[in-house]
């Protein structure tokens, strides 16, 4: 799989995304353990992506239906996305 399709796709669905709900987003994402009900616990608790996408597994564990693996698979996930971002940023230049 090429990085530059994972990075295009994630792309195409945040702009497709942008007239819906943001739990839809998140949810399609296809986060390990995060399910319709977690997307929208996090929805209520983050005013976009951006902020998601930069939280720790601490704040994410504060949030009341957030546990630590579901924070650590966040974490996790945006991890990988930033890294395959800068990896295929790089590969362009």
């Amino acid at each position: 799989m090429s990085n530059d399709w994972v990075v295009q796709n994630l792309k195409n669905a945040i702009e497709k995304s942008k007239d819906n709900d943001l739990w839809r987003l998140i949810f399609g994402l296809g986060i390990r353990l995060i399910g319709s009900k977690a997307a929208r616990i996090l929805e209520e608790n983050f005013e976009g992506m951006e902020q998601l996408m930069s939280a720790t597994k601490e704040q994410l564990t504060a949030i009341d239906g957030i546990g630590d693996t579901m924070a650590d698979s966040i974490v996790q996930y945006f991890a990988i996305f930033s890294y395959i971002s800068q990896s295929a940023y790089r590969l362009r230049a």
